[in-house]
């Protein structure tokens, strides 16, 4: 989903037009870490972790604005989380407002797949940033990990 903004605007007739932008998608930051742990070679270094590809599992996708409002999809697909500019260790990707629970990503790593799963519902709300810190360890492929949000401004 592209960066897009909605806009309301109330005014009366010949007065001045104030306009409130809103952030139509939410949007997804996932750090990757590693710490130590009592185990020898079990913690990643960085470079191991800025190789890591991170994939949004079956997020609602298709969703389309009329009359400055958004209407969510109706199809599921894996989106791409991308880097972080000069930080490889953040992902991020844009996703439409949803209530997601179950499989939330699959993060790929010298071959391992680290799933990410949600137990209860997760409501990502639009003009929201998720932040979602993972804690990953090279013996177990159920990381830790705790979503945090905030307000987006761009």
């Amino acid at each position: 989903m592209a960066e897009v903004f909605l806009a309301e605007a109330n005014c009366n007739r010949f007065e001045e037009v104030k306009l409130e932008f809103k952030l139509a998608p939410a949007k997804i930051i996932v750090v990757l870490k590693s710490e130590s742990t009592t185990e020898p070679g079990s913690r990643f270094v960085i470079e191991e972790l800025e190789s890591a590809t991170v994939l949004l599992k079956q997020y609602q996708t298709g969703g389309s604005i009329a009359n400055g409002v958004f209407t969510p999809g109706t199809t599921s697909a894996d989106i791409n989380a991308v880097d972080i500019l000069e930080n490889e260790t953040r992902k991020e990707a844009l996703v439409e407002p949803q209530k997601k629970t179950g499989t939330l990503a699959h993060i790929t790593l010298l071959g391992n797949v680290y799933k990410i799963e949600q137990a209860g519902e997760l409501d990502l709300q639009a003009g929201k940033v998720y932040t979602l810190p993972v804690t990953l360890v090279k013996s177990n492929l159920k990381p830790s990990f705790k979503f945090s949000y905030f307000d987006w401004v761009p």
